[in-house]
Formats: structure tokens, C-alpha cells, sequence
């Protein structure tokens, strides 16, 4: 029966045993190696610079987007959608520590992965509802549906938790990746035979990404879905690239660096918190974890996915904290706005590699090394500003609108601060700035972690930056540096010794700061100290094609591809009761046993991608780059 499908380990063997498994890679599968991502990342087509990238680190709603091509006039339906598994249809994913799914852990597994502490009703009962209607759409468009999975237990272990969970009659296929030799990487219902059949889709001929996989799913279906060979899937074929939808909660699997995209998606939110007995559990998701409109918002998208084009805006959020409920507290003013500054102020970061960008507070393109020879730099101030901070996305000057949101921000007595992660560190950070400028609106930079090589902050007092070392040399997480500023605000701020600083942050509480970062695990912490910022904005972060550098992957920005961030930021900041999001945690219903010896959380391989470093032509000129 389809609940005895073994898992990973069990087909393994058992492929062994029959010898229908080689043991060897498969020919022609790419090297997921370092040295061959390497060799892609050095192709000629995507340029070449000795200037990189400086920033290589990777609300609670699904959001569903169409990009545009080329015929996306047709509207073509929807023929099939493909779920991750992973914090998409699992809340978090718990597997048996002994690998054995009986029937007493499989009562323990399900709920733990299934169901939702964090809204009423069975999310289960619910997500299986959903399946049946996208399944069979409203005008009588017949789709199919499949698990595209990167759990490390394989599709075996995939099968027997949906099967558990009385879900997995809603699929006709379930494919692992990466490549596993030995292993079988896939299985399909036979509707002929009543039955899930193990067998090997051809992952490995496939380069190691969703968007890849699904490219060459749309043009050879019949080698993932075996069952097409001899009965049919009614309205799967001709599958075209449009007609797949993605469902995932990783934004980086719906765009590949081979530039192979995902036409049309479903980001599923992800979110970091206590999760019933197991305390606090970082990146979390689930469709419908924290928002039951996700099923109608998923299947309204499925039927019309033209009337949602993609948009790339900021989302702000406050969360219900102690004290929102009275007229006092959950409305109290924003005293101080801290913006990340990697992806959030730039679009990407190009730092110049002259190390007296790092160390010299005003240093600028053309300046003289020590021995008063000039320097050798062919970064320009244009072609600085240019690639960090002015879109190629929307007209006009990006630049002159950050200065004009960053000007009525401080009109309202408030505190503007950067806090950056980025490792060229809080000089050259603020060099840019200067070179941008952008720098008078700020009243200090800090970098995270502290190092004890350079200095981990800069301060302005009196339209002079000056250098100085915060208490962030043992702080790692940005909401663990915040909370240590309300405690220690001097630390963070030296000119508060002067008084002008001092009357703004008068008695600062965490509610009172927003945090403006385009890192969702920026706004939460796994360290001992636990919990969430109350008040924060998220930047939209996307891959593309960036100026003459090719394509690259997680880019972000206020107001890259949108104007509306501007305003949305300002009204937040100024009324960010209005945007508030109550979490709600329901009365649990599971037995009281403890589960933490019994199973453990999964591993998945490969979820998010690195950054690609950000590279220029060499060959492009002064004059050029003024003249675009």
C-alpha cells in the first residue's frame, strides 16, 4: 500500500539488492562542485572585472507573482504546480530519528509537521481542500500537481509523511534533489496499477537548480512523469514553462544563475518563532502557517496568474507586542530608523579595493596613496554612485529620491542610524555614503560583528564623522545589537554626550526602533536572548540581468523597481500602528508527550544560494559610464 513506500535509505538498498542502481555518478550530471561553480561563474558571457561585489552574505502572507515574456499576452493556464516540500507544505519538517515511520511516531510526526499552532483549524483538512480544487479548476481545467523536494530523506520519506498526513493522493509525482547516487530520485503514481513506483528522473543530466529542472520538465515531461507512457494526465500536455507554477519558500530557487527562470511563483512566507514545546526554531514557514487567505490566494492565482504581475515593493510590519492593545503604547512615535545597508541603501555593493577606502574617513576616487603617488583605481565617483545606488529599473535619479525620503524622515526628530554586516567595514561604508551624498542624514554606522582590526563604528557630531568601537565586538545578531542600544545607548551613540541625540532617544524602547533590511532573518535572533523586532520594513530583493555585469542574483534596494517605497517607508514610519500584524497562538491540541527523542528536524541541502560576486567590464570608460 502507498503508507508502506519506504523511505530513502529502504529504496536504496532495495535498488541495490534488484541492481538497478548504479553506484557511480551519471554521466553528464554537472559538478556541484566549488571548482565547477566556479568555472560557471567565470563564463565571458556574464563580464569580467577585478571589481566585485562586497556584500556576499544570502510579512507572513503568500505572495504569488507572473513575470512578464514572451507570450504572456496568450494567458495560458496554469497545467501544473510543483510544491516544495520544506516550509511550504510543512510547517517545519520532523523526521524519525531511527528512520522507522510507525504508526505511533507517524501520530507524533504529523501534527508537529502539518498543523498550525498559530491559526484556527486544521491546516491539514484545509491544504487538502485546496489540492482538490486546484486540482479540478473552476471552468473545468484539470491540473496535475508534484513535490520537487531537497530533503535529505528522499522521496521515500517525503511519500510516508504525506501519506500520513492522508495528502499524498493529491500528487502524481514526488522528485528529489540533488542527484543522489544509489538512490532512487523519484516516484510516480501509476493510476493503473493503484500504486507509487520508485524509478530515477533524469535530475542528474540537470543543472542544480528548481528553475533549471523545471525548464527541462517543460520539455520532456514524459522522463519525469512516467506514467504519461502508457495513460495520460488530462491537461498536462503540451506542457509549456508558463503553465508551471512554483510554490516555494526560497526566493532563490525561482531564479537560476544560469538564468533559467521561473515564470510563475508562489513565495511562501517564512518567519522564525516558538513553535509549540520545541521553543525557538528559526526559518520557519507553511502555506497557511500564519494566514488561512494563503489557500484562496494560491488557487485565485492558479486560475488568473495575468492579474498578478510581478511587483518588487517594500513590506513593513508591526507586530503586536506587549502593550499594542492601548491607545499609549501601540502607537508609539518611531524615534529611530535603522537601515541595513548592503541591498537595502545599495542596489549591490561595489567596494573599491584601495585600502584607503577602509581606512581613510573622505576618501574619494583619485586621491594620492602615502607616498603621494596616485592611485591606481579605475573605479570614477559617477561609476561609483551609478552601480551602487542608481536603478536601471525606473527613471530618474534614485539618488535624489533616497535624499529627499532620508530628509523628511529627519524632519520629523527622528534618529537615522546604518547598521551593516558588511566586512569592508564602517569607513568604507560611509566613504560611499560620502560619495553618494547621503551621509549627513546619519547619525552613526555600525558593522556587525565587531572586529578588533579596524574600527566597528563612525559617529557624527557637529558635521564631523569620527571613528569609535561600539559594543559589538561578542554581538552577532542585529536585533541582540538593538536591544543592546536601548540598554546601553551611549555605547552606541558617543555624541550623546552632547545632548542633541540624547532628547530624541529619551528613555528608548525596542517598539520605538524600525529596522529597514532586506535579510528576513534580520528581524529575529537564534541566539539566547530570543524573540522578534516589533516594528520593521523588508526590502524586495530579486535576481536579474544588473548593467554590463550579466546576471546576478539577490539584488534588493529602496525604491529599485518601485517609487511607492519611498512613500510606503514614510507613512510606516510615521503611522506604523496601521500596518500592525497580530500573531494569534491558539490552544494546543497535541497529547502532552514529549517528541524531541523521538524525531529530529530535517536537513535540507541547497536552500538558499550565495551571492554572486559583482563584477564590471574593465573596458568601460569615465566618459561612458557619465554619458548612461
Amino acid at each position: 500500500s502507498a503508507s508502506e513506500v519506504p523511505s530513502c535509505w529502504l529504496c536504496s538498498l532495495q535498488a541495490e539488492a534488484m541492481g538497478c542502481l548504479q553506484s557511480t555518478p551519471q554521466p553528464g550530471r554537472p559538478d556541484p562542485s566549488s571548482e565547477a561553480q566556479s568555472k560557471f561563474h567565470d563564463d565571458p558571457k556574464r563580464g569580467s572585472s577585478s571589481h566585485e561585489r562586497s556584500s556576499l552574505h544570502a510579512a507572513f502572507r503568500m505572495r504569488c507573482a507572473e513575470r512578464k515574456f514572451e507570450s504572456h499576452e496568450e494567458r495560458n493556464p496554469v497545467q501544473l504546480v510543483v510544491f516544495d516540500f520544506d516550509e511550504t507544505l510543512t510547517i517545519s519538517t520532523f523526521m524519525p530519528r531511527d528512520h522507522k515511520f510507525s504508526p505511533e511516531v507517524m501520530q507524533l510526526l504529523i501534527p508537529y509537521n502539518f498543523e498550525s499552532p498559530f491559526t484556527e483549524g486544521s491546516r491539514v483538512e484545509m491544504m487538502g481542500a485546496m489540492f482538490e480544487r486546484l486540482r479540478k479548476g473552476k471552468n473545468g481545467q484539470t491540473r496535475t500537481l508534484a513535490v520537487l523536494t531537497r530533503n535529505v530523506s528522499g522521496v521515500g520519506a517525503v511519500h510516508n509523511l504525506l501519506s500520513g498526513a492522508n495528502l499524498v493522493q493529491h500528487f502524481s509525482a514526488i522528485w528529489a534533489m540533488p542527484w543522489r547516487s544509489g538512490e532512487f530520485n523519484g516516484m510516480y503514481y501509476d493510476p493503473g496499477r493503484a500504486e507509487w513506483i520508485c524509478f530515477n528522473p533524469p535530475v542528474n543530466e540537470v543543472f542544480d537548480h528548481k528553475a533549471d529542472l523545471l525548464a527541462h520538465m517543460s520539455s520532456a515531461p514524459e522522463s519525469w512523469f512516467p506514467q504519461l507512457r502508457e495513460s495520460t494526465l488530462p491537461g498536462l500536455l503540451p506542457l509549456r514553462l508558463e503553465g508551471i507554477t512554483l510554490v516555494d519558500d526560497e526566493r532563490a530557487n525561482f531564479q537560476s544563475v544560469t538564468g533559467a527562470k521561473v515564470l510563475r511563483f508562489a513565495k511562501v512566507a517564512r518567519f522564525s518563532q516558538e513553535l509549540r514545546d520545541l521553543g525557538w526554531l528559526e526559518d520557519m514557514g507553511g502555506i497557511g502557517a500564519h494566514a488561512v487567505a494563503d489557500y484562496e490566494a494560491l488557487e485565485r492565482f492558479v486560475e488568473e496568474p495575468w492579474l498578478s504581475k510581478e511587483a518588487l515593493k517594500v513590506a513593513c510590519v508591526q507586530q503586536g507586542f506587549q502593550g499594542s492593545a492601548t491607545e499609549n503604547d501601540g502607537r508609539c512615535p518611531v524615534k529611530l530608523v535603522v537601515f541595513d545597508f548592503d541591498e537595502t541603501l545599495t542596489l549591490a555593493t561595489f567596494m573599491p579595493k584601495n585600502r584607503a577606502c577602509s581606512k581613510e574617513i573622505g576618501w574619494r576616487p583619485g586621491s594620492k596613496n602615502g607616498d603621494g603617488s596616485p592611485e591606481k583605481d579605475s573605479w570614477t565617483i559617477d561609476a561609483l554612485r551609478k552601480y551602487n545606488f542608481e536603478s536601471p529599473f525606473v527613471p530618474g535619479s534614485r539618488l535624489a529620491k533616497l535624499q529627499h525620503m532620508l530628509e523628511a524622515l529627519k524632519k520629523e526628530s527622528r534618529t537615522l542610524a546604518v547598521l551593516t554586516m558588511n566586512q569592508s567595514g564602517v569607513i568604507a561604508v560611509l566613504n560611499l555614503l560620502m560619495i553618494a551624498n547621503l551621509s549627513q542624514y546619519f547619525s552613526a554606522i555600525w558593522m556587525l560583528p565587531g572586529r578588533s582590526d579596524i574600527p566597528s563604528g563612525v559617529y557624527q557630531e557637529g558635521g564631523v564623522w569620527k571613528a569609535f568601537d561600539p559594543p559589538s565586538r561578542d554581538v552577532s545578531f542585529k536585533i541582540d545589537a538593538l536591544c543592546n542600544l536601548v540598554k546601553n545607548p551611549s555605547g552606541w551613540f558617543p555624541q550623546l554626550a552632547g545632548g542633541k541625540v540624547s532628547q530624541l532617544m529619551s528613555g528608548l524602547k525596542l517598539q520605538e526602533i524600525v529596522l529597514v533590511d532586506d535579510e528576513r532573518q534580520n528581524f529575529h535572533t537564534s541566539s539566547v536572548t530570543g524573540g522578534n523586532l516589533f516594528r520593521y520594513c523588508k526590502v524586495a530583493r530579486y535576481d536579474d540581468s544588473y548593467r554590463d555585469c550579466g546576471q546576478l542574483n539577490q539584488l534588493g534596494g529602496i525604491g529599485a523597481h518601485s517609487d511607492e517605497d519611498y512613500e510606503t517607508l514614510l507613512r510606516f514610519v510615521n503611522e506604523p500602528w496601521l500596518y500592525e500584524y497580530k500573531i494569534k497562538v491558539h490552544q494546543d491540541t497535541l497529547p502532552p508527550v514529549s517528541i524531541k527523542d523521538t524525531m529530529k528536524r530535517a536537513e535540507v541541502v541547497g536552500t538558499a544560494s550565495q551571492k554572486l560576486p559583482r563584477e564590471r567590464q574593465p573596458s568601460l570608460h569615465s566618459h561612458e559610464l557619465e554619458a548612461n
